[in-house]
């Protein structure tokens, strides 16, 4: 070996300690470069775990908003039937659901300050939607207990009725509010965990740089882990979309849901609840003219003809009024024969008046049903109204009715106007 050694020092450019010397830097690089490609890469997985860990836990408080959302207008539309019951209990099971994954949330070792802010806000206003929801599942839940099946029947009615009124009041702001700022946050934590990811990729670009002058095995292996991390991200943004995709078909299912739950589907006119809808905040605010008819001894016609027979007539009736009187007021079929007409503000006094007569004319006319030429006396109210006068729509239509009464005790098939107050 030491003779080899001599030799090999006299060749003529060759020397053996510069080549030790460019293996020890070569491996020493080599060394760096790897232990930077292992903390580098240590680190992005765990930011990209922390991040998919939080969206995750996002997306499931989301989720059970959504589906909280959807339980409450099940409950509004019927509470008399099984789903809604379920339905019922499942609300309270959801909101469990939403704290334990907060609390799994709030575990998260690194989170963004900004998603951290947004998820305080929309989880206080889900605990304050929680809250509602609550007192409503409790009185409902006593009313299940109720033995007395006609007890509970009108106990179910009232309950209708009072969650009905106080829905777009109380409850769907708070619904709105809710699934807007969650929505938010989800959105907040898509950008951080991009952010992540292309942050990611600059560090995989630096990387590469360091290895391409040294190791072409380490070139590769950092090629995979940009291609993994493509498809993670690829993988992320499909979430997102059906994520985007499932709310756009919940909200035109909860549109379709309110049109239905606002019509009169016999008719076609909007019913009671669109009514109070309509007028709930022009009470305190606005004048207007406004007429309530309904027919004259209807129940005997009924008796007489049959039920089918009286809705084709009040469809006839329904379809006429609306080909007529759409233009000059909103019309509304607020029972099985009783039409309110609130008339558009261009509409004067005299116009109104003018107007009612022909509303009686055409009411009362006769109709062919099923062969049969028929028609019926109708009574009537009107009422000019004065902004401030009532604080809700049943006190008024209550006033209406009186005066209407009064019409029918006097004979019938006459219009009598209501005083104010």
């Amino acid at each position: 070996m030491t003779k080899k050694f001599k030799l090999n020092e006299k060749i003529e450019g060759y020397n053996p300690k510069m080549y030790r010397r460019m293996k020890i830097v070569y491996a020493a690089l080599s060394i760096v470069n790897i232990a930077v490609v292992l903390i580098s890469f240590g680190l992005i997985g765990f930011s990209l775990y922390d991040a998919q860990k939080s969206y995750t836990c996002i997306s499931r408080i989301e989720n059970d908003v959504l589906k909280t959302n959807s339980d409450v207008m099940t409950v509004m539309l019927d509470p008399s039937t099984e789903t809604a019951a379920n339905n019922t209990r499942d609300i309270g099971l959801m909101f469990e659901d939403i704290a334990k994954t907060q609390g799994e949330f709030r575990s998260i070792s690194s989170l963004d300050k900004d998603v951290i802010e947004r998820f305080n806000v929309a989880y206080d206003s889900i605990m304050s939607y929680r809250t509602v929801l609550l007192r409503y599942s409790s009185q409902f839940g006593l009313i299940a207990t109720e033995q007395n099946t006609e007890l509970k029947a009108k106990q179910l009615a009232q309950f209708k009725e009072d969650f009905i009124a106080n829905y777009p009041i109380e409850i769907e702001p708070l619904k709105n509010k809710s699934a807007l700022l969650i929505g938010d946050v989800v959105e907040k934590q898509l950008d951080v965990t991009a952010n992540i990811f292309y942050s990611t990729a600059r560090s995989i670009i630096i990387v590469l740089a360091l290895l391409i002058s040294t190791l072409a095995l380490g070139i590769t292996a950092i090629h995979m882990m940009q291609r993994n991390a493509k498809r993670t991200a690829s993988e992320l943004q499909k979430r997102a979309d059906t994520i985007v995709k499932t709310e756009e078909k919940l909200e035109q299912t909860r549109s379709k849901t309110k049109a239905i739950a606002y019509m009169n589907v016999l008719t076609g006119l909007k019913n009671r609840y669109a009514l109070e809808e309509d007028l709930v905040k022009r009470l305190a605010k606005d004048d207007f003219h406004i007429a309530n008819f309904d027919f004259d001894n209807f129940r005997s016609f009924n008796e007489t003809y049959g039920r089918n027979f009286g809705d084709e007539f009040l469809a006839l009736v329904a379809e006429q009024l609306k080909n007529e009187f759409s233009k000059y007021a909103d019309i509304y079929n607020i029972t099985s024969d009783e039409f309110t007409f609130v008339f558009k503000s261009t509409i004067s006094g005299s116009q109104a008046s003018h107007i009612v007569q022909k509303i009686q004319e055409v009411m009362t006319k006769s109709y062919t049903v099923c062969n049969v030429t028929v028609h019926l006396n109708v009574s009537g109210c009107t009422y000019h109204y004065i902004a401030g006068e009532y604080s809700s729509i049943n006190s008024l239509l209550s006033k209406m009715d009186g005066v209407k009464r009064a019409a029918k005790n006097n004979g019938g098939n006459i219009i009598l106007e209501a005083a104010n107050i």
